[in-house]
């Protein structure tokens, strides 16, 4: 409980500091009228001030010897914290951050031994082993989820929300399956996250986020993630399997699959920018700024009960994953069709 308290606690009163540093530091998110929907220079602290609460907490917990999983935990985190503030100061290219990416991934996997070995039983022939592509496709996990979390980062309240259900998610798995140390780990992101979102979310008294997590929180809450999603199922005892445990990141996942795909298909570039991210079709629907956060929370705290009723009933089947690649291809084919439809109203 100390652990927990001081966690909010610190991050509470970062976030504030921060706030007000900031703009002499430079660290602010500026207009853009191409692919951003605020009209201020924005605070972007939040990533580093959560990442600080974290660590305080995580310290607090230590009992004994460092577990060396822990500690690339922390080390991968403080890493891409500082280069995502870094890069939300000097705007770094996409090709360095993705190399600091894919060195923490490496330091996961090759010295910390958190990595992803086996998909378990993702079709229903039995357990399909990685070996010797483990650390492959461990680095592949690792850079997809942090950059799910960076493109789902685009309207006030839509990360933070999603990653604090994913979180308490990871917690209650880790419980039902006698993690007790993962457990706090994961309640301790969701004490960080706490206060962020009261700074972050758009509420009737504040029509605008006072400040932003940034890259260095997007990328610090998708290493995270992956982490958590290994830990649970890649570690005896596992909890879920690979392929139950995409619900937990669900959101996340379809914007980005869904993004990527829907621009090969049209013939553009994978990794281009543009307006037509999911929070950007909820916009178009008729959902206000304001509720898309809650909205795809919402949608979060029913994909998390998949894995928890997978968890408590032992379902160790295929079947969640390919309930997961049917969900996603009825979603790819809806936003293609829609966004080419809106394309040609403009005619």
């Amino acid at each position: 409980m100390t652990a927990l308290l001081s966690a909010f606690t610190l991050t509470w009163l970062l976030l504030a500091l921060l706030r007000r540093v900031a703009y002499p530091l430079g660290l602010l998110d500026h207009p853009d009228q191409e692919r951003k929907l605020h009209d201020t220079p924005t605070p972007v602290v939040g990533g580093l001030a959560i990442f600080l609460g974290w660590g305080c907490g995580w310290w607090l917990l230590v009992d004994g010897p460092i577990v060396r999983g822990e500690a690339a935990l922390f080390i991968g985190m403080g890493a891409l914290a500082l280069m995502g503030v870094m890069d939300d100061r000097y705007n770094l290219s996409v090709r360095f951050r993705l190399l600091a990416q894919v060195l923490v991934a490496l330091m996961l996997d090759l010295w910390g031994g958190v990595g992803l070995h086996h998909f378990g039983d993702l079709l229903g022939f039995g357990v399909i082993e990685l070996a010797p592509l483990g650390t492959l496709f461990t680095v592949i996990c690792v850079v997809g989820v942090i950059n799910a979390l960076n493109m789902v980062d685009g309207v006030d309240g839509v990360c933070g929300a999603v990653t604090l259900v994913a979180m308490v998610v990871m917690a209650l798995l880790s419980a039902m399956g006698g993690r007790q140390q993962l457990m706090l780990l994961a309640w301790l992101f969701v004490v960080t996250l706490l206060p962020f979102l009261y700074y972050n979310m758009r509420t009737p008294w504040r029509p605008r986020a006072a400040l932003f997590m940034g890259d260095a929180g997007s990328m610090v809450l998708g290493y995270a993630l992956a982490w958590f999603a290994m830990m649970l199922t890649q570690q005896e005892p596992a909890v879920t399997t690979p392929g139950t445990v995409l619900w937990v990141v669900l959101v996340p996942l379809f914007d980005l699959f869904g993004s990527v795909f829907r621009r090969l298909l049209a013939g553009e570039g994978a990794l281009q920018g543009d307006r037509r991210h999911l929070h950007h079709l909820l916009g178009h629907l008729g959902v206000p700024v304001g509720g898309v956060a809650p909205l795809l929370a919402g949608v979060g705290i029913l994909a998390g009960g998949v894995p928890l009723l997978c968890a408590w009933l032992q379902v160790k089947g295929p079947a969640p994953f390919f309930l997961v690649v049917a969900l996603f291809l009825i979603y790819l084919k809806f936003i293609r069709h829609y966004w080419r439809d809106q394309r040609n109203k403009k005619m």
